[in-house]
């Protein structure tokens, strides 16, 4: 319909008085009838347009300090929990992926998406051809005798290897060296408010008859099972120390999504103040993380403020902030369930402590709240145990590509060596 000047006789008028001409429309008339007021051409504004107007509105107000600050940590924190799970997606036969247990999925390149945590369900330790699992402490875990440990970390003779992982005791194939609960431990959403924090066993719904475990309804952060409650005091601690450091974060921070990063720096502040456990045979020590590596990179200004807003919220210096993200993009390990995907990390010194080999002589995953190493060969005393964090099923240039981009160093181990020697 268009806008024009026109005059009609009616001749239902009396005396078939001849109407005077309209007035030429401003506007075109839009042919949207479904708007059209039943008697007049004026069209009201729908329900979505009359939000668009109020948003538009608020984007034209500025930003207080506070709402900028909140603005520049989110963004921040997602943008580093993005990286960290592309670091978990890149590890799909990483640290906590034994020889005898490879997915098959061809990991990512360097230049892939940061792709979401869906990745294939690990369930148990590697599993054993001849029956039974790799050092899932069952029939196997070796005793430890007079307090002396069958591992322990020590200095590598080749400085550029760090420290490693050695043998105090001759160790056989099947043994388990090594059950510990990791220093720092994150169950990631939508599961932390379901999975036991120190078993990682799936808790049941408050209200159910007979059952003492506990989830958090105040952050709805946080679950533990009666058992694990009954020993540790979980409960108290998460709600004494953590939830109420979380809870004093601004709402609009809370209420955002992929927030694990930023709740896993909490749990390690509210750690600071008091752990939930002081025994070593228990739970590694928060303080053994100072030996934990992390390949640092370069952040935008952009980032850096909102890091250093982060620091500021949860009482910890924008070097440290920064120091435990690359922990975790670094030194991360997965936590499985079984027919789930991966549901949280795990920060460990002794996983850290393992370094790669392309054909490995071990298995680390965390299992049942724990950090589980087991032997896949034999070994001898004062041997270092170490694992692979790629697919050893991969060729050659592609370990070494993951190698290169995600851990920063390049293989120069036996197989890698004679491998390289028979492409010549």
């Amino acid at each position: 319909m268009h806008a024009c000047s026109y005059s009609t006789t009616n001749a239902n008028v009396p005396g078939n008085v001849r109407r005077t001409p309209l007035a030429p429309l401003r506007t075109p008339i839009p042919l949207r009838f479904n708007h059209l007021r039943f008697g007049s051409l004026a069209r009201s504004p729908t329900h979505n347009e009359q939000q668009s107007a109020r948003a538009a509105e608020r984007r034209a107000r500025p930003m207080s300090r506070r709402t900028a600050l909140t603005v520049a940590v989110v963004t921040t924190a997602v943008g580093v929990a993005a990286l960290v799970r592309w670091r978990f997606a890149a590890q799909s036969a990483g640290k906590l992926e034994g020889k005898a247990d490879q997915s098959g999925d061809d990991p990512p390149s360097s230049s892939a998406p940061p792709p979401n945590v869906e990745t294939t369900p690990a369930v148990t330790i590697a599993a054993n051809p001849q029956g039974g699992n790799l050092g899932d402490g069952a029939g196997r875990e070796r005793e430890k005798g007079d307090g002396a440990q069958l591992v322990e970390r020590r200095d590598c003779s080749d400085p550029t290897r760090g420290r490693g992982l050695f043998a105090n005791a001759p160790l056989k194939r099947l043994d388990c060296a090594l059950k510990v609960r990791p220093a720092l431990t994150l169950i990631f959403e939508p599961y932390s408010s379901e999975v036991c924090l120190a078993c990682n066993k799936i808790t049941t719904p408050a209200g159910v008859s007979g059952s003492t475990d506990k989830r958090c309804r105040t952050c709805k952060r946080f679950a533990v099972c009666g058992e694990c409650d009954a020993a540790f005091n979980l409960f108290e601690w998460h709600k004494e120390g953590e939830c109420k450091r979380w809870m004093k974060l601004p709402e609009g921070m809370r209420q955002q999504r992929q927030l694990d990063v930023q709740f896993m720096l909490v749990r390690y502040r509210a750690a600071m103040d008091k752990d939930w456990s002081d025994d070593p045979n228990v739970k590694e020590p928060l303080n053994s993380l100072v030996d934990l590596q992390a390949n640092m990179i370069n952040l935008p200004e952009t980032q850096m403020k909102g890091i250093r807003g982060l620091g500021n919220l949860i009482d910890l210096s924008p070097e440290k902030v920064i120091t435990l993200m690359m922990m975790i993009r670094t030194n991360a390990g997965s936590i499985h369930l079984p027919n789930v995907n991966k549901v949280g990390c795990a920060l460990s010194s002794n996983l850290s402590a393992l370094n790669h080999n392309c054909d490995p002589n071990a298995v680390a995953r965390v299992l049942d709240g724990c950090l589980v190493v087991g032997m896949t060969r034999e070994v001898e005393k004062d041997d270092e145990l170490t694992i692979s964090y790629v697919d050893t099923a991969a060729p050659l240039t592609e370990r070494q590509a993951i190698l290169r981009n995600h851990y920063q160093f390049a293989c120069s181990c036996e197989r890698c060596v004679r491998e390289a020697t028979a492409g010549l």
